[in-house]
């Protein structure tokens, strides 16, 4: 009798089961437009309400054959290892945090997999709940054969383990997230991952201690977006548009692999890093990079011994661009800065040049800020002469750039700021630079400057500093300056040589007259 209740008891919890399989798939069916299965199944009946007891006739007899089982195994990669496709996401789906079962079914494409919702990853069956995205099943991939195309050297990177190419494809192919992207999506996430394994916690000849790795590597080699990884920023295809890494701490080489984002890469930032790049293996690859409007790599280790890579040349559609205190040294060819006329901000400050500043960039005809501070320029300012939209001009620590300031100077009526200090510039102030009627800060201190000052400069009535100390210039300031000192007018910052018992110039309206060096 106990035996008979048992049985019955199983029978109705079955029964009841079933009935909250059906109601449970038919919600599914209609909130998410695809019925979630388990992996195990009842024999549930199809049709509700009728009795499913034993005095149901059974199922006729099959009148073939069943198809025989297939006598080999399932292809492999025969190169690889293998691997599990759950290894990051065993306790939830790569996409969002509801539970998702595992399904070691071989397979070698989705329509090879017993669940419509599955799909075939590497050589295993998947079940994927779809997420808001919609996320589809895709064929089987071999992810070597989608980035292959792309790798440098045609995979053969791949063969050192130990390489950072080789780690990069290694993570590729255990990642679920991949599975079912884009082949341009595969490829650009093997190209952040190169990024990732080139410049996490690897040292380089000036990394003086053990590198600790990145400040901020959120994201980073996850199963997530790229386009949500720290300092990525992707446009509205997914594709990488900025990487911002500036003062992350990141050290190694930044990787060639780079360019495999080339067409929707427009800014790039390494700001303040330890990364070392150095010669044309290091430099040449940055020209690849056509679409940058936006390139920074101050304050880091490239290094280049001919001056500014040759290959920046073909950047024609950059605006911005820092390479300032770098290890860059030799000669400013003009042919490499001519074709960049998109330009708008250079910075090359803090590297040995040992040469001129080349007309070449004067001839930018959109170029608003220029800064070559302590770059060991020679030569005069006559690179200043053509300048049509220059902003703001600094060239200052530069002793051999010498000469007097150009009168021409004068119908440069765009300049607001002028600094040219602890230079070699000698003779008179011309009186021409009381034409720049725009000029907000000029600072000419620590040069050999003679003669007088300009009472034309009292026409500046937008001049908020004027610093002309440590010269050689004598005389009276001019009352028209004096008379733009605030109160009255803007004038708020006014040195000169005016302090000891026998001052070089009279001035009584000065804000310093000795050991000043205003910033």
């Amino acid at each position: 009798m106990r035996t008979n209740y048992l049985f019955v008891l199983l029978v109705v919890n079955a029964q009841a089961f079933c009935f909250r399989r059906r109601t449970n798939e038919e919600s599914a069916g209609r909130d998410d437009g695809i019925l979630r299965r388990s992996l195990f199944f009842l024999n549930c009946g199809d049709n509700d309400g009728e009795d499913n007891s034993e005095n149901t006739p059974p199922t006729a007899a099959p009148t073939e054959s069943p198809t025989p089982l297939p006598t080999e195994s399932p292809t492999l990669f025969p190169t690889d290892p293998p691997i599990d496709p759950w290894a990051s996401c065993v306790n939830g789906s790569p996409h969002h945090d509801k539970p998702i079962f595992k399904d070691f079914t071989p397979c070698r494409s989705a329509q090879g997999c017993p669940i419509e919702s599955e799909c075939c990853i590497q050589t295993y069956c998947v079940c994927f709940e779809p997420d808001n995205r919609g996320v589809e099943c895709v064929p089987n991939r071999d992810i070597r054969s989608t980035v292959q195309p792309v790798a440098l050297q045609g995979g053969a990177e791949w063969a050192d383990p130990e390489s950072y190419q080789a780690k990069a494809i290694a993570w590729l192919r255990n990642d679920p997230f991949s599975a079912s992207l884009s082949d341009t999506r595969i490829q650009q996430r093997y190209a952040l991952a190169c990024i990732y394994y080139a410049t996490y916690a690897i040292a380089n000849i000036y990394t003086v201690v053990e590198p600790r790795g990145w400040i901020d590597p959120t994201g980073w080699i996850s199963n997530i977006d790229e386009c949500t990884w720290f300092g990525i920023t992707c446009n509205a295809n997914s594709e990488v548009e900025k990487i911002v890494l500036a003062s992350n701490r990141i050290t190694g080489t930044f990787p060639p692999e780079t360019t495999i984002m080339a067409s929707s890469l427009t800014y790039i930032d390494l700001f303040r890093n330890s990364v070392y790049n150095s010669g044309d293996a290091g430099n040449a690859w940055l020209g690849r990079l056509t679409n940058l409007r936006k390139l920074f790599y101050g304050q880091t280790n490239f290094e280049y011994k001919n001056g500014i890579p040759t290959q920046i040349s073909q950047l024609t559609n950059l605006e911005e661009y820092d390479c300032s205190f770098t290890r860059y040294s030799g000669p400013l060819v003009g042919s490499t800065f001519s074709p960049l006329q998109n330009l708008e901000y250079l910075v090359l400050s803090g590297n040995a040049y040992n040469t001129s500043i080349p007309v070449e960039i004067g001839n930018l005809s959109n170029l608003k800020f220029l800064y070559v501070q302590n770059a060991s320029i020679a030569g005069d300012l006559s690179f200043m002469e053509p300048m049509q939209s220059i902003i703001e001009c600094w060239v200052d620590q530069n002793p051999r750039l010498g000469g007097p300031i150009p009168t021409t100077i004068g119908n440069v009526q765009t300049l607001q700021s002028l600094s040219i200090t602890t230079c070699g510039l000698d003779g008179p102030i011309p009186s021409e630079l009381g034409d720049l009627r725009n000029m907000v800060r000029m600072w000419l201190h620590d040069n050999m400057l003679t003669g007088t000052v300009p009472l034309e400069l009292g026409n500046l009535f937008k001049l908020q500093t004027l610093a002309l100390e440590e010269n050689l210039l004598l005389g009276v300031m001019p009352e028209d300056i004096c008379l733009n000192r605030v109160p009255l007018g803007l004038l708020q910052v006014l040195e000169a040589d005016c302090g000891g018992a026998t001052p070089e110039i009279q001035c009584d309206c000065c804000t310093c007259c000795e050991g000043c060096l205003s910033t």
